[in-house]
């Protein structure tokens, strides 16, 4: 939770990053393409629309932006707060394999 009484949660089914003001009480998507919408498109991107996939853990950094992991991209991601950009701290190099492709 921030200073200001946002938290911020992640919906990894969703693949989406929300914040919450719970002073106020509005909630609202501030990462992520949604729940069809999963894969990865680069770094030093809007985070509002860029596709995450499976996101899960999530903290807030003493700089105050938050990292979370991109769980099947293989990516721990940066999320910072004054811009609403996402980029990428540490990675597999690993990419998924495309959606349309048989898992074995």
């Amino acid at each position: 939770m921030s200073d200001t009484g946002t938290l911020y949660v992640v919906e990894g089914e969703n693949n989406v990053i929300r914040a919450f003001d719970t002073v106020g009480g509005s909630i609202w998507t501030i990462a992520g393409a949604g729940p069809k919408q999963h894969a990865y498109a680069g770094d030093g991107i809007a985070a509002l629309g860029a596709p995450l996939w499976q996101p899960h853990g999530i903290c807030l950094s003493p700089d105050g932006s938050l990292v979370l992991s991109d769980t099947i991209n293989h990516r721990v991601r940066t999320l910072l707060l004054e811009n609403l950009q996402i980029g990428v701290c540490a990675e597999s190099g690993i990419l998924p394999l495309p959606s349309n492709r048989v898992r074995r």
